[in-house]
């Protein structure tokens, strides 16, 4: 960035400079003395100002790709709190990371810009005090206007963003739940629901269309009369005398320079709006615990999470009612005082502790073949995938399907059943086969005698290693080593038939009230 500005002023000094050379150089012509050493100066400052241009440019923009794809990187594996919808996760890695990625060349322009219209200023004062009041005055008056023009423009994105981002959701809940709409009879609704969010987001975008094109009309007329009154006011002095020949050029050209620096003002009024509504929506969808890298390395030890505690190679099965949280803080990825062997989760390598620490809390499975669904890293034997294939319950999936393992799913494989695209997740899950294994009602789409065999063969496959099942399934709690029930943060731990026998609320839970 150090770099860019540092052309940006280069560049500026030296486009600024141009119209007092050219003035030079005719007046040399007209006295015929020192021609030649004007024209050097002239030929030398538009290298330099081409030099510095082209240099800005180019690095500005691989500045602006490298800032955008961080960003995009950043939001797409980093944006793990739930905090924002998929529609506004999805507008933050399209448009809004792109945004932001434009103000650092923005930014370089309006410093050139201002460092231009101070040298201008100064050759003006120099030749005329005149014309140098008028610019130092109606420059700040051109930007102080353009300013008011633009005021209304932040306000008007932010409720369009938002929109966009309502508009992404419900496109989202149609395009993946049509199966479901149609079902349920409520195609009609979700269109009638999709057209007013989209009627009001037009209406929110016509609104930024109307401040951004008075910002554009401002960008035109303010430096065109003041292009107009200094190029009068220099006439006039030239006509009494006041000044030269090559000076009411210069002045005159400098009139005309002084068109850009000031579009390049409003120009970056605009940038800095869109950039800090992006900036907003990309730091609401980032506000997720910084996870350290670098930091200490996981060591052996119990998983810790205030009184819920998973022994390391134990199977234990937690009872809660706030179970996705609870495996979330106890896995590092929310804030939290989660310890592993005494040490707290945030004070972890992040690398290193996701391959200790495995949380798996939804069956939502990517686009590809199945082998990629199972293994997205593509990087186990065909033995490991298969061995988590048969712990999940989901190699007869795979026997099923036309191509096996290379049969190509879509987008959450909506083309298998609940429970396959549950199985297969499950797969995913204990493929790493992770020191503390952390599963978030796994089985909840199966059915009764495939969630006792799912569970039976999970805690055989897993003998030795901690896996900590969040569930009221009894299929689990009946093979678990140890069941915690954890309520308003107290925990009480035994077998399923103890607590079953002593507990009334651990009765409720997980019998329905039926025992």
């Amino acid at each position: 960035m150090g770099v860019v500005l540092g052309l940006g002023l280069v560049e500026g000094v030296a486009e600024a400079l141009l119209p007092w050379a050219i003035g030079r150089v005719l007046d040399a012509a007209v006295v015929g003395v020192g021609v030649v050493a004007a024209v050097g100066v002239l030929v030398g400052l538009v290298v330099v100002a081409v030099v510095g241009s082209v240099g800005r440019y180019a690095l500005a923009a691989r500045l602006r790709i490298r800032v955008a794809c961080s960003l995009k990187l950043r939001v797409g594996l980093g944006a793990t709190g739930g905090r924002v919808s998929a529609g506004d996760l999805a507008t933050s890695v399209t448009t809004d990371t792109d945004d932001i990625g434009d103000y650092p060349n923005a930014l370089a322009r309006v410093v050139a810009a201002g460092v231009s219209l101070v040298v201008v200023a100064v050759y003006l004062l120099a030749g005329s005090p005149l014309l140098g009041v008028v610019v130092l005055v109606g420059v700040p008056v051109v930007m102080w206007v353009t300013t008011k023009v633009a005021e209304p423009l932040e306000d008007r994105q932010r409720e369009h963003r938002g929109l966009l981002g309502r508009l992404g959701d419900l496109g989202s809940d149609i395009a993946l739940g049509l199966r479901v709409l149609r079902g349920i009879g409520a195609e009609r609704a979700f269109r009638d629901r999709y057209r007013d969010v989209s009627r009001r987001t037009r209406a929110a975008g016509v609104a930024v269309a109307h401040t951004q094109a008075a910002l554009e009309a401002a960008k035109l007329l303010l430096p065109g009369v003041f292009l107009v009154v200094v190029t009068w006011l220099g006439a006039r002095l030239a006509v009494g005398g006041a000044i030269t020949a090559g000076e009411l050029v210069a002045f005159f050209a400098a009139a005309a320079f002084l068109v850009e620096p000031l579009s390049s003002v409003a120009g970056f009024v605009s940038t800095r709006s869109e950039a800090v509504v992006a900036a907003d929506n990309v730091v609401r969808a980032l506000d997720v615990p910084q996870q350290v890298e670098g930091g200490r390395a996981p060591v052996g030890g119990d998983l810790v999470d205030g009184e819920l505690v998973a022994p390391q190679g134990v199977f234990t099965a937690v009872v809660t009612g706030d179970a996705a949280g609870c495996a979330a803080r106890l896995a590092g990825v929310v804030p939290g005082e989660a310890t592993l062997g005494g040490a707290p989760l945030h004070e972890l390598d992040a690398r290193l502790l996701r391959r200790v620490v495995a949380l798996h809390d939804d069956p939502a499975l990517f686009s590809g073949t199945v082998r990629e669904a199972v293994d997205p890293w593509l990087t186990s034997p065909d033995d490991a995938v298969a061995a988590a294939l048969r712990t999940a319950v989901a190699d007869d999936v795979v026997a099923a399907l036309p191509e096996g393992l290379d049969t190509e799913v879509g987008a959450d494989a909506r083309t298998l059943s609940g429970g396959q695209r549950q199985r297969l997740a499950l797969a995913r899950a204990v493929l790493g086969n992770p020191e503390h294994l952390l599963l978030v009602d796994p089985t909840g789409a199966l059915d009764t005698a495939t969630e006792i065999e799912v569970a039976r063969r999970l805690k055989e496959a897993r003998r030795g290693r901690s896996t900590v099942v969040f569930t009221t399934s009894p299929a689990f709690l009946e093979v678990a080593d140890r069941v915690v029930l954890l309520t308003d943060g107290t925990a009480v731990s035994g077998s399923h038939d103890t607590l079953v026998a002593a507990n009334d609320a651990y009765r409720l839970l997980v019998t329905r009230g039926t025992a």
